[in-house]
This record gives C-alpha cells, sequence and structure tokens, in this order.
C-alpha cells in the first residue's frame, strides 16, 4: 500500500480527525474528499476514483458496504466516523 495514505489515516485518527468506532459508519466519498484535501495540501498523488479509496480501507482491515447510504450517497466504510469540521 501507499505508504502517504496510511501515514495520513494515522495521522487523523490521532489528531481526532477520524474517529474509530465498530458501529459508526463514514461515506466513502466523504473520506475520499477529506484525504484528496490533505494530499493536495501535502503534495501527494491524489485518489482518483472512490475504488482506490475502497481498495486502500479493506487494506487497513475495513469493510465496505455499498448498498448503505449517507446524504442520499451510497456506500459507506464501516468502523469509523469524520468529525466534521466547521472551520470552513
Amino acid at each position: 500500500m501507499n505508504n502517504d495514505f496510511g501515514d495520513w489515516f494515522e495521522y487523523a485518527c490521532e489528531e481526532k480527525q477520524i474517529i474509530i468506532k465498530k458501529d459508526e459508519m463514514c461515506s466513502s466519498h466523504l473520506l475520499l474528499n477529506q484525504y484528496n484535501k490533505y494530499a493536495q495540501s501535502n503534495n501527494l498523488e491524489l485518489l482518483a476514483k472512490n475504488k482506490n479509496l475502497i481498495d486502500k480501507m479493506k487494506q487497513l482491515g475495513y469493510k465496505y458496504d455499498r448498498q448503505k447510504m449517507i446524504n442520499n450517497k451510497k456506500g459507506v466504510i464501516i468502523g469509523l466516523c469524520i468529525v466534521e469540521d466547521d472551520s470552513d
């Protein structure tokens, strides 16, 4: 796995931007946007497709459910949630 993604995920968890909880769910689209925002500001390679993110999350041991929806978008990663940043 590209270490940039793993490093970002670990950083986001340490900074409480991502909360790991077994019963939580997160939109894969939202997670993709969060990573790409970080990657762009740090001159890292962006993830072009949602599928790339899903593959990386599966490598980290998370499950993906393409039938569940959050905010009318299909596809959730199970076991974590993103803490919304209201400062934008």
